[in-house]
């Protein structure tokens, strides 16, 4: 408990805004990340299924 005090000032600040913007760019790592995978099933999925039309 004796560590919230060190958040009340300037540098707490900083440090609370450093934390949420390593959050949010971990966060969006893995959202890109996630949307790069659904693209390329989306793709293997079309690919798929041309081949089962053509034959």
């Amino acid at each position: 408990m004796s560590d919230v005090p060190l958040l009340a000032g300037t540098k707490g600040d900083e440090v609370v805004r450093e934390l949420l913007f390593d959050q949010l760019v971990k966060v969006g790592i893995v959202f890109v990340g996630l949307l790069l995978l659904a693209v390329g099933m989306a793709l293997i999925w079309r690919r798929a299924t041309r081949r089962d039309r053509s034959r």
